[in-house]
């Protein structure tokens, strides 16, 4: 059984709170306690009761006690989920259009049926500047859940390093296979190819990057900003490799889109080579190829 940080930190108060009072604790209680939205911690409960770590009782003494299993399970550190601390499954944060230092290790979505519109508890860590009320963020796709999130801070908590954001669109991205949106057998050079002769491939077919390969094995991507500084520089009749970047990311063509985008967004890059189960290179796939994949999800 694995928890995310946050169910843990739900189970432990409740567990600390039932040998304090001897008696049930309400989710208002815990939530107090937490500092945290009584509906989510009400969600959380609702899961670790699904996982028999929690029983509910209701009527005038009601509330929440932990099973025995819920012992078992803080007194073994490795059963935390070790993707849902700091570093691991975090998700970039994105504020007012540019990729923040922020990391958002938890999110809670609240006030569903709300005629004002959803809410979203953020906690993020890392921020390097404040981050104030009315400023945009967005978040996602996120692990497991593959949602993307968008909206307005509107209130923020710095003791807790908690956003809560008005959210103005959310949706779920698809399951799709990355082999149904790349650019299949891309057009590859060779490192004994002049700078000038990559550059004409580039400005004929409108490439921004082109794989530089020999033997089937990849060498690096000879880029558009390369290319340029190698004709400022009259280097033109120099091999493409003097162009050429040995930074490159790749991935499966049976992976999802979803990873893909998580993968762009860590590394700061737009495009991605693609490999079949032996490792050869098959496609490229670009923040634009999923986009436009998306581009009925993601009208307003």
């Amino acid at each position: 059984m694995a928890l995310t940080l946050s169910y843990v930190e739900v189970l432990k108060a409740l567990v600390d709170m039932y040998r304090e009072k001897r008696s049930r604790v309400t989710s208002r209680e815990l939530a107090r306690r937490l500092g945290k939205h009584e509906v989510t911690v009400r969600n959380a409960l609702r899961i670790l009761r699904a996982l028999s770590l929690v029983e509910a009782r209701s009527g005038p003494s009601g509330g929440y006690e932990p099973t025995m299993k819920a012992y078992e399970v803080l007194q073994k550190p490795y059963m935390v989920e070790p993707d849902a601390l700091w570093g691991g499954q975090a998700t970039p944060l994105w504020v007012d259009g540019r990729l923040s230092e922020a990391l958002v290790v938890d999110l809670e979505i609240v006030d569903l049926n709300d005629p004002r519109g959803a809410r979203a508890i953020l906690r993020v860590h890392g921020a390097a500047e404040p981050i104030r009320s009315g400023t945009r963020v967005r978040v996602g796709p996120l692990p497991y859940t593959r949602l993307i999130v968008e909206g307005q801070v509107v209130d923020v908590d710095n003791g807790l390093g908690e956003l809560l954001v008005s959210v103005t669109r959310m949706l779920s991205i698809p399951r799709i296979a990355i082999k149904e949106v790349m650019t299949p057998s891309p057009v590859c050079v060779s490192p004994r190819a002049t700078v000038r002769e990559v550059a004409e491939i580039m400005f004929e077919r409108g490439f921004r990057a082109v794989p530089v390969v020999e033997d089937g094995r990849i060498l690096g991507l000879a880029t558009t900003r390369l290319v340029l500084f190698s004709l400022l520089r009259g280097r033109a009749a120099d091999p493409v490799t003097t162009a050429t970047s040995g930074e490159y990311y790749t991935i499966s063509k049976d992976d999802d889109i979803a990873k893909a985008l998580r993968l762009m967004e860590r590394h700061n890059v737009g495009r991605l080579l693609v490999l079949d189960e032996r490792g050869d290179l098959v496609g490229i796939v670009t923040r634009t190829d999923i986009l436009e994949a998306l581009a009925g999800l993601l009208k307003d």
